[in-house]
């Protein structure tokens, strides 16, 4: 009798072990065989779990156009970023998928996300999916069907039914979310090269947008639009439509006065394949051989050209006579801004790291500095917007609101290069150029110092340096 009991309890025990197990392969939310562990949403419901083939099943609640996250677990160090293609093996990186984040599900029946391990590395890649609806047509289709007896009207409405079944079918679309391209990891860039005219006719117009700051805010808060991106936005490598100054940083400049003065400094542009890391350097002059002179120029890169040459034209910018200045001197002399385009983005996404070294100067601090300004054929800034950091900041992508008619950080006024020529605007003009620039250094496009012990002159502060690592324009909308 013990013995027919304790087999008893052997059968329940299995049974229910192995029903418990059944379910945690397939069924649950919780699966323990893998990174991913669990994923939740606000309107729509997991229904089934499959490790084995990394699918998630799910329902959409009624008049769901998009799913927001409700929640995503893992069981080790993880991270999860949606795709932007429909490749589940060599799998594009997008946006974070954070809690809030919208997912577009209109017009497909699925989606992909990579789960990356503490090393930044794709170890898995889920797809999930739903079923679509069947449309209004086929559901009354059917529901005739049922109710005719006639078997000639039966085969009619059966041909019906298919037919709809078929028009419902070609509308699913086996394609991911339309998200931002964005990562805060080291991955290829997704960032689009547009064609040379740079326009658009389908974008908003600033009366679409009701932005009044530039706010830096999170990417699960937007949604991608294809706006027209330009040449270089992933830096991989330079082209006609960026220039800087650090070539001429790069040359030795001189100059025969009484005695021959020279003018020496050293590249602050490095370009490292899939990034590009501007530097503040020192300039100096020497004469007779001996060092008395020194200047502090920020590293910049920006929409525009540059016609300057040497270290001279750093150093020493328009001056032609006498022994060589120990005034400020502004690079922007030499500099012509912007590019044409006329699209009207309603923000920038920028992923990049800053270094930041103090100087001494208590008017123009240390900051680094990126802005986006859409202008005009007649000057006016038409939307304006900026990110700016005065600590250091490790590998990070930052959205910021690009504001049409509207200035609240005072751009226009901060003295940054490029912006002396321009006045507001109301945010209803064409947009004719694009001014888009980045430095390590803010206020440095003023070199500024002189002889020794002028250190606290300097605008800039020595080797602080800003990597630049995508760059894209975003277009509407911007969700609430």
């Amino acid at each position: 009798m013990k013995n027919s009991k304790k087999f008893s309890l052997f059968l329940a025990f299995f049974f229910a072990f192995f029903t418990a197990c059944e379910e945690s392969d397939v069924t649950s939310a919780n699966v323990p065989e893998t990174i991913f562990a669990s994923i939740a949403f606000e309107n729509g419901t997991v229904k089934a779990v499959n490790p084995q083939t990394k699918t998630i099943a799910i329902s959409l609640n009624e008049n769901v156009d998009s799913l927001q996250l409700k929640s995503i677990t893992s069981n080790a160090t993880a991270e999860f970023y949606l795709t932007t293609d429909a490749d589940l093996i060599d799998p594009g990186i997008g946006q974070e998928m954070q809690p809030g984040i919208q997912i577009a599900v209109s017009d497909t029946n699925s989606f992909s996300f990579v789960v990356l391990d503490e090393k930044k590395r794709i170890v898995e890649v889920w797809l999930v999916k739903w079923e679509t609806e069947k449309s209004s047509s086929s559901e009354s289709s059917s529901s005739a069907e049922k109710e005719k007896s006639s078997s000639s009207e039966k085969i009619s409405s059966a041909k019906e039914s298919s037919s709809s079944m078929s028009s419902s079918s070609s509308k699913i679309k086996n394609s991911s979310a339309e998200i931002i391209s964005s990562s805060s990891v080291e991955i290829s860039s997704s960032s689009e090269k547009s064609s040379s005219s740079f326009s658009s006719s389908e974008v908003s117009s600033s009366s679409e947008t009701e932005i009044s700051s530039s706010e830096i805010f999170s990417s699960s808060s937007i949604l991608k639009t294809e706006i027209p991106q330009i040449p270089g936005s992933d830096f991989s490598s330079r082209n006609d439509f960026f220039a800087t100054t650090s070539d001429a940083m790069a040359t030795e400049g001189s100059a025969t006065v009484v005695a021959k003065y020279t003018f020496k400094s050293e590249a602050n542009l490095i370009e490292n394949g899939s990034s590009i890391t501007l530097s503040t350097e020192e300039v100096s002059c020497a004469w007779g051989g001996i060092p008395g002179g020194w200047k502090m120029a920020t590293g910049i890169y920006f929409t525009g050209e540059y016609s300057g040459t040497d270290a001279r034209d750093i150093y020493d910018e328009g001056y032609e006579s006498g022994t060589p200045s120990t005034a400020p001197s502004d690079l922007t002399k030499k500099m012509k801004f912007g590019k044409p385009y006329t699209a009207r983005p309603t923000a920038f996404e920028l992923t990049y790291s800053y270094e930041h070294v103090a100087n001494k100067s208590k008017e123009f601090p240390q900051k680094s500095l990126a802005y986006v300004i859409l202008v005009s054929a007649d000057n006016h800034a038409v939307a304006l917007g900026m990110l700016s950091d005065s600590a250091t900041v490790e590998q990070t992508m930052k959205i910021v609101r690009l504001n049409y008619g509207a200035d609240p950080d005072g751009i226009l006024s901060a003295g940054y290069a490029g912006t002396s020529d321009l006045t507001l605007g109301t945010g209803d003009e064409e947009v004719a150029s694009i001014r888009v620039l980045f430095a390590s250094s803010a206020y440095a496009h003023i070199v500024a110092g002189g002889v020794a012990g002028k250190s606290s002159d300097f605008r800039g502060g020595e080797k602080s340096s800003l990597t630049l690592e995508n760059f894209r324009l975003l277009g509407k909308e911007v969700a609430e």
